[in-house]
């Protein structure tokens, strides 16, 4: 970066309203040095965490990309109950049952 991008900076942070921007640069390095060091907590605090174990309301409040996995998996698995049936494979196959082929050999 050269001296006349970086005094661009200043000046457009002057024109914005910051009377300091030099606070204000400092200010944001700052929030993305605690942005960085909250994520890296985070992965430390749920490092042996099983999601699948933790209850949809405590789950939905981790922001880890694990716990929006688990979310997702959840979701999808919902929607197929709902779709479905409470089994899905079973559901499946007992839609070629006796009456559905007894139609078919009607037909023939």
């Amino acid at each position: 970066m050269s001296l006349d991008q970086i005094d661009a900076l200043f000046e457009k942070a002057v024109e914005d309203g910051y009377k300091e921007p030099l606070k204000y640069f400092e200010g944001t390095l700052e929030k993305r040095e605690s942005y960085k060091a909250g994520a890296q907590k985070r992965a430390q605090k749920y490092q042996q965490t099983d999601f699948t174990l933790l209850p949809y309301s405590q789950l939905e409040h981790i922001r880890m990309p694990e716990a929006a996995q688990e979310r997702v998996r959840r979701i999808v698995l919902t929607i197929m109950r709902t779709m479905n049936g409470p089994n899905p494979v079973i559901v499946g196959i007992s839609m070629l049952d006796s009456s559905t082929n007894s139609k078919r050999s009607a037909m023939s």
